[in-house]
């Protein structure tokens, strides 16, 4: 929760919750038939991929500085890759 501590902002931080978002950037095996998703922030044009649609500080688990692992799914939603 805010204030942040001054090591989350950095571009170390930044740069590793990109690795750790690029490595989720995967397409599904099995695309899941009939699941109702949470739209309010999703890709409107949809896409191939689960995207998790919520990272932020509070999302992140870091570990010694680094991004280590992402939370809170509800907002998951298919879009594209960037």
């Amino acid at each position: 929760m805010a204030p942040y501590p001054d090591w989350s902002q950095s571009d170390t931080a930044l740069a590793s919750i990109a690795r750790l978002l690029r490595g989720c950037a995967t397409p599904p095996a099995v695309r899941p038939n009939g699941l109702s998703w949470h739209d309010s922030l999703a890709d409107p044009a949809g896409g191939t991929l689960v995207c998790h649609d919520d990272v932020c500080s509070e999302n992140v688990v870091f570990r010694d500085g680094i991004a280590d692992a992402l939370l809170d799914f509800e907002f998951d939603a298919p879009g594209r890759a960037v």
